[in-house]
């Protein structure tokens, strides 16, 4: 059958042309308005959530709203931001806020009904409020924190070096050979170890209480599939405790009915996750309101 066939491309664009960014950037997305008040006792709402038309619901404590706001994972957030005052894990607070009608922000409209603007842009906008109304002041920095190492097993690890052509990057590997029943695989095609550590601390975040990073010192992009029992799957075979991830605990865990996030990366790639203390970039809180302004 008549093909296109690529003849060439290149991995990087051109540079933009001088004053490209400034001319097409946008207004930072902003709620119209929001209403923020104490949380009812009964009330323990964690997140963001859109509530249709152009409503949208927060809560949590302002560690959390923080946390969510600068768009890091629950699981992390204690390692990578620091400097927050106590009264940021007592008070808990809802919010409720309208969106903008038109753009950034704004509802897509779909068939006539209205849908949730992207996560990243509600929370681009929670962290707008938390700007505004707490006087939320950050900035980065690199400190000592606890991080899982990825390091080399003592064996060759157990990887194939990837093609150019390889489609990159790490996805559910639906029907793949499970090393135990129940195992979430996952597949990765032209990815270098930077790109894997940020993976696993998505796809494995029930067990990774810790930053991810690279320190194989394995150059370049590679193939290969892993899998594990998840965490919640593995402790109710274990009648383990659910209730906060902690990794030493998972892995130290070992049962033939299932295989940690720790012991697959080890048994499977021949790799290791190792818990270190290292320098990494971190969001340091400068200043932050106990109670809203109006």
């Amino acid at each position: 059958m008549p093909s296109l066939v690529i003849a060439s491309v290149d991995r990087k664009p051109t540079p933009n042309e001088p004053g490209a960014e400034k001319a097409l950037a946008l207004p930072p997305a902003r709620f119209e308005a929001a209403s923020i008040k104490p949380a009812a006792a009964d009330n323990q709402m964690v997140g963001l959530l859109y509530k249709g038309g152009s409503t949208m619901q927060a809560g949590g404590t302002l560690r959390q709203l923080v946390a969510m706001s600068l768009q890091l994972s629950p699981n992390l957030a204690n390692d990578i931001v620091v400097g927050l005052p106590k009264f940021a894990d007592t008070a808990r607070w809802e919010i409720v806020a309208k969106v903008p009608m038109t753009g950034e922000g704004a509802p897509n409209i779909v068939n006539g009904r209205p849908l949730p603007p992207p996560l990243s842009v509600g929370l681009e906008m929670l962290n707008g409020l938390m700007i505004d109304r707490f006087g939320l002041k950050t900035h980065m920095e690199n400190r000592e924190i606890t991080v899982y190492a990825l390091v080399t097993g003592s064996g060759k690890p157990k990887l194939t070096p990837s093609a150019d052509s390889d489609r990159g990057g790490c996805r559910p590997q639906l029907g793949a050979p499970a090393p135990v029943p129940g195992a979430q695989m996952i597949g990765c095609k032209n990815t270098s170890m930077r790109e894997f550590a940020e993976n696993l601390q998505a796809f494995a975040g029930g067990y990774i209480d810790h930053p991810i990073v690279d320190a194989t010192g394995l150059e370049g992009s590679w193939n290969f599939v892993v899998g594990w029992t998840p965490r919640q799957m593995l402790q109710q075979t274990q009648g383990q405790n659910t209730s906060q991830p902690d990794g030493a605990a998972a892995a130290a865990a070992s049962d033939p009915t299932g295989l940690t996030v720790f012991e697959a990366v080890e048994k499977e790639l021949g790799l290791k996750l190792v818990k270190q203390t290292r320098s990494y970039p971190v969001m340091v809180v400068d200043h932050l309101d106990a109670t809203p302004v109006e």
